[in-house]
């Protein structure tokens, strides 16, 4: 007994009802350290009876521990700012969504189908008063956890959706589901050089013309073209 009031005392100061939120993660952090001097008071304290009902008694105490720990979780989670508009944040998402869907397809001609996302928006808003009026007078608090794990399932979809888009990669233009790459520039040989001056000299109305490549082999060969 001794031992679970020094843990109670220990978390209520840690995160109690007038604390802030605190995360997860510290908490549990803490617990352990509250557990390890909780069951250290335990052992200490004198005892009656068998080992083995001392013992039964220690692993009483760790699991009634364990519990108050859930139960200190689940209150510092309530304190969370945004768990508390998760669900209104999500039935606005959905009705936003759907009067901008139905808004569209009125502009393009299909009206009928305006209908079901206006529907979809009517349910929404019924669930989110629902939802405000079971939060306001904390009856159907069944009703009231069941929205809540429904908004909790959409805003995940979306938020999973998100994160696991692909970024598009650049392509070739007109060749479609091919990679970009960058252009490597090629060495450009000429086919032709014109390695003598026209000389007026040749001939009367001829026209001389040596062709060679870059590495001065004999290309095509002579033209001669009468005047």
């Amino acid at each position: 007994m001794l031992a679970k009031n020094y843990y109670q005392k220990a978390m209520e100061g840690l995160c109690g009802g007038d604390k802030a939120y605190l995360s997860p993660s510290k908490i549990r952090e803490r617990h352990q350290v509250y557990l390890e001097a909780a069951i250290e008071k335990f052992r200490a304290t004198k005892k009656m009876g068998s080992q083995a009902l001392i013992m039964q008694s220690e692993d009483r105490l760790t699991r009634d521990i364990s519990e108050m720990l859930l139960t200190y979780l689940k209150f510092n989670q309530s304190k969370n700012l945004f768990s508390i508009v998760r669900t209104p944040s999500a039935m606005l998402l959905l009705i936003i969504s759907m009067h901008v869907l139905s808004g569209f397809l009125g502009l393009l001609g299909f009206g009928f189908l305006s209908v079901i996302f206006n529907f979809v928006i009517g349910v929404c808003s019924l669930t989110l008063l629902t939802w405000s009026y079971v939060k306001y007078t904390g009856q159907s608090p069944l009703l009231g956890e069941i929205i809540d794990s429904l908004s909790e399932r959409i805003l995940s979809g979306v938020s999973e959706r998100c994160i696991s888009t692909p970024v598009p990669s650049r392509r070739l233009q007109g060749v479609p589901g091919t990679a970009w790459r960058p252009a490597i520039p090629k060495p450009v040989r000429s086919t032709a050089a014109l390695t003598d001056a026209e000389s007026p000299k040749a001939g009367k109305g001829m026209w001389v013309i040596n062709w060679t490549d870059r590495q001065g082999g004999v290309g095509p060969g002579e033209g001669q073209g009468g005047g």
